[in-house]
């Protein structure tokens, strides 16, 4: 996975952004062990739920072995996710 950390303090979760591989990504808590940290990651690492909301864009989080990212946690499924 491709992933390339944010400025903090000037991205915000579900922000649009470009990995460091040059794909177009989102803004996500966790991935790439950043802890509660975001990290931009390409949108082919992501999984979507269009049906919530969270900061305005569809609900995205980082795929990953086990589950899903969550900040520091691994979720299973996007239900779980603490949106804003």
């Amino acid at each position: 996975m491709t992933t390339q950390n944010l400025v903090a303090n000037t991205s915000l979760k579900q922000d649009d952004c470009t990995s460091a591989s040059g794909q177009a990504g989102r803004c996500v808590p966790g991935g790439n062990n950043c802890g509660s940290r975001l990290s931009c990651i390409a949108q082919a690492n992501l999984q979507c739920d269009a049906a919530v909301i969270d900061r305005g864009k569809s609900l995205r989080r980082t795929k990953a072995a086990n589950g899903l990212f969550d900040g520091a946690q691994i979720i299973q499924n996007l239900s779980q996710a603490t949106v804003n």
